[in-house]
């Protein structure tokens, strides 16, 4: 367990691990648990395409050590400021080296009690509240614009043969191409950040049952352990936050917060599902 980050009245407890799986050589997932900035980040270098540990490792060591903020708005401002940095010394790395290289990122920021998903790619973010688990982005795949334009169904989607080529990536093009959701924290929420090495083989069903009844080390080595039998086609990195009260007097806020500049309200994604135990280990 990282050092927890103190954010009144919560406090924040973190676990991040990552695996190069079962299937490929190098692991090109990085991951940046930062409890006490309040900012969490998963970063999956493209598959096939060359250089994509420099890639997610690049965005990652742009995003280390930001702290010092204000308010939400000013860490979201310190926050885009280093993705562009770190997009533009991809884009300087691809014209000097004549390589393809790029990265999906999946980022959770803290502030106080509200909160802000950005994210490029189909790594996700997910919360779990009050026995329900909330898909809180959208994948940016091929796949996933035709399932929402319903060209594809669900069962279509699962199988389609361009089901992994993303939409949006750090690195591909000269602009940043981040989507933004904010929203709020409460007392007991876990998120998970995720690489889809993760979702590739679990179901939200089977990831709720392995998130319940256990503590963030716990849950984090399982979900690992998990994609490991399943076979692990790709590299897995998992992130797990816990927000608790700072004091047993805290009281929960409730709502959202008012979207800021562009933002979209959290959308809602939720798949409530029966607690059942979990058969996955841990």
């Amino acid at each position: 367990m990282t050092p927890a980050g103190v954010f009144d009245p919560f406090i924040l407890d973190a676990r991040g691990v990552s695996h190069v799986g079962h299937v490929r050589e190098e692991n090109q997932d990085d991951y940046l648990v930062d409890a006490g900035a309040g900012l969490f980040a998963v970063a999956d270098g493209v598959g096939g395409l060359k250089d994509g540990r420099h890639a997610s490792r690049t965005v990652i060591e742009a995003l280390t050590g930001l702290t010092g903020f204000s308010s939400l708005m000013e860490f979201r401002d310190t926050f885009d400021a280093g993705v562009t940095r770190a997009n533009h010394a991809l884009r300087r790395f691809v014209r000097e080296n004549g390589s393809a290289l790029g990265t999906t990122l999946a980022a959770l920021l803290i502030h106080d009690q509200a909160l802000l998903c950005a994210w490029a790619g189909d790594s996700r973010i997910y919360r779990l509240r009050d026995r329900a688990l909330t898909l809180l982005t959208d994948d940016h795949t091929e796949a996933a614009d035709l399932l929402r334009q319903g060209t594809l169904t669900p069962e279509e989607a699962r199988v389609w043969p361009r089901r992994n080529v993303i939409t949006r990536a750090i690195g591909v093009d000269d602009a940043v191409d981040l989507e933004y959701r904010s929203g709020s924290i409460q007392s007991g929420d876990i998120y998970l950040l995720c690489s889809d090495g993760l979702t590739t083989h679990l179901s939200d069903a089977e990831i709720l049952s392995i998130l319940s009844g256990r503590s963030l080390d716990e849950a984090a080595e399982a979900l690992i352990g998990a994609t490991l039998r399943e076979g692990a086609s790709d590299n897995v990195t998992v992130i797990l936050v816990g927000v608790r009260p700072a004091s047993p007097l805290s009281e929960r806020r409730e709502g959202l917060d008012k979207p800021a500049r562009g933002e979209r309200p959290m959308r809602e994604q939720t798949v409530q599902l029966a607690l059942r135990k979990a058969h996955h280990g841990g």
